[in-house]
C-alpha cells in the first residue's frame, strides 16, 4: 500500500501492509474510510466545489485522450486538478480554524498531503522529471495553505497565483504540441479529421439527455416519479450507447465515446453545484473567481438547471433505496430511524457511475444484434 518507489532494499512505504495483507492490512483500510466518512459529514457542504472541480479534470483527461483535434482540450485537465487539489488543501485549512471541527479537518489535510506524495512519488518512478515538477507544485500548492492563515494572509495567495502562472502556461504550450502534432499526424495519414467529427458528434449526442430532462421533468416529483425518471434517462444513455456503436462503424469503429457522451451532463452538474454551494474557502485565484462570477450568469446558469431535474431524481433514487436498506437492517433489531435524504454531490458521483454502466450496456447490446 502507497508504494512510492523502488529503492534497492525492498522500497519505501507510508503505511507498510495493503488492504490484502490479512487482518492488520483490513483494518488500516478501515480506520482510512472511516476517517473519509467523518470527513464527508463533517465539513461535506465546503467541500463539494472542490470535488466537483477534481471530477472535471478527470472527465477531460478520459474524454479527450484521443487522436483528434479535441485532443488539445485535454492538458486543461493539469489546471483543474491542481486547483482542485490546492482547494481541498486551502478548505480543509481553513476549516480547522473556522468551523468547529478543526481537528477533523486538520487530520484530513495532513492525508491529503500523504495522498500527494503517494501520487506524486508514483508519477516521480513512472515519469522521472516530469513526475518530479509534478510532485514538487503540488506540495507547493498543499503548503500554501497553511501560508495563508500567517501573520501575512497575502503570502499563500501570492504563492497560488504565481504557481497557477506557471501551471496555465504549461497548459497552453501542450494543448498546442498537441494540436500540431494531430495535425502533423492527418498530414501524414498516420490520423483521419473523421476522428474529429465523431468526437464532436459523440458531444452533441450527449446533450440530448439534458433536453429530454427538461421536457420530461414533470415526471420526476416524488419517490415513483425519481424511479421512473431516472430510468427514463438512463434509457436514453443506453440508446446513445448503442447509436455511439453504430455511428462508429462509418468512423473506423473507435473506442468507447462513453466519457463524451456523460461530458455535458457532468460539465452542467457542475455548474448547478457552482452557483449553489459554498465557495467560502476555495483557494483565491483570480481566474477561477472570474468563471465561478460568470456561472451566475445566463446562458450558464440556464445550462446548469438543465441538469438540476437529473441530479434531484438520482438524490431521490438513491436516498430511497438507502433508507429501504437501512429499514431493513434495523428492522432485525426492532428498531428505525427517520428518512434521511443522501447529499447530492455522493448521488450525482453515484449517478455517473450508473449512467456508464447505461452506455456500456446500451454498447454491448448492438453488439449482440449485430451478431445475430
Amino acid at each position: 500500500m502507497f508504494h512510492f518507489f523502488d529503492d534497492g532494499f525492498g522500497g519505501f512505504y507510508v503505511v507498510p501492509v495493503g488492504p490484502a495483507d490479512g487482518l492488520l492490512g483490513g483494518a488500516v483500510g478501515f480506520v482510512f474510510v472511516l476517517l473519509m466518512l467523518g470527513l464527508g459529514v463533517f465539513v461535506k457542504d465546503l467541500l463539494v466545489l472542490p470535488v466537483i472541480i477534481l471530477l472535471l479534470a478527470m472527465a477531460l483527461a478520459l474524454a479527450f485522450a484521443r487522436q483528434s483535434a479535441l485532443s488539445a482540450l485535454t492538458p486543461l485537465a493539469l489546471p483543474l486538478f491542481a486547483y482542485g487539489l490546492t482547494s481541498v488543501g486551502w478548505t480543509l485549512f481553513s476549516a480547522t480554524a473556522f468551523t468547529e471541527w478543526g481537528i477533523v479537518s486538520l487530520m484530513a489535510w495532513l492525508l491529503v498531503a500523504m495522498g500527494i506524495l503517494v501520487m506524486g512519488g508514483t508519477m516521480c518512478a513512472e515519469n522521472g522529471l516530469s513526475g518530479v515538477i509534478f510532485l514538487a507544485v503540488m506540495v507547493v500548492l498543499w503548503f500554501a495553505a497553511f501560508l495563508a492563515d500567517r501573520n501575512d494572509p497575502s503570502a499563500g495567495s501570492k504563492v497560488v497565483f504565481y504557481t497557477f502562472r506557471v501551471i496555465h502556461i504549461a497548459t497552453a504550450v501542450m494543448a498546442a504540441v498537441n494540436l500540431i502534432m494531430y495535425l502533423w499526424n492527418v498530414m501524414k495519414r498516420k490520423a483521419s479529421l473523421r476522428a474529429t467529427v465523431y468526437d464532436v458528434l459523440m458531444l452533441l449526442l450527449g446533450f440530448v439527455p439534458l433536453i429530454a430532462g427538461g421536457i420530461f421533468g414533470g415526471l420526476s416529483g416524488g419517490a415513483a416519479g425519481s424511479v421512473i425518471f431516472v430510468v427514463l434517462i438512463a434509457a436514453i444513455y443506453a440508446a446513445l450507447g448503442a447509436a455511439s456503436k453504430a455511428i462508429g462503424k462509418k468512423f473506423g469503429d473507435p473506442d468507447s465515446p462513453a466519457a463524451l457522451l456523460l461530458l455535458p451532463f457532468l460539465g452542467a452538474g457542475s455548474i448547478h453545484f457552482a452557483v449553489t454551494a459554498n465557495a467560502q474557502y476555495l483557494a483565491p485565484l483570480r481566474s477561477a473567481a472570474h468563471i465561478l462570477s460568470m456561472l451566475h450568469d445566463r446562458p450558464w446558469s440556464g445550462f446548469g438547471a438543465q441538469a438540476q431535474t437529473i441530479v434531484e431524481a438520482l438524490t431521490g433514487l438513491f436516498s430511497l433505496i438507502f433508507n429501504f436498506v437501512m429499514s431493513l437492517i434495523l428492522r432485525i433489531f426492532d428498531t428505525s430511524i427517520p428518512d434521511l435524504g443522501l447529499p447530492q454531490l455522493l448521488c450525482f458521483a453515484l449517478g455517473l457511475i450508473v449512467l456508464f454502466v447505461a452506455i456500456c450496456i446500451g454498447e454491448g447490446m448492438y453488439d449482440k444484434i449485430k451478431k445475430k
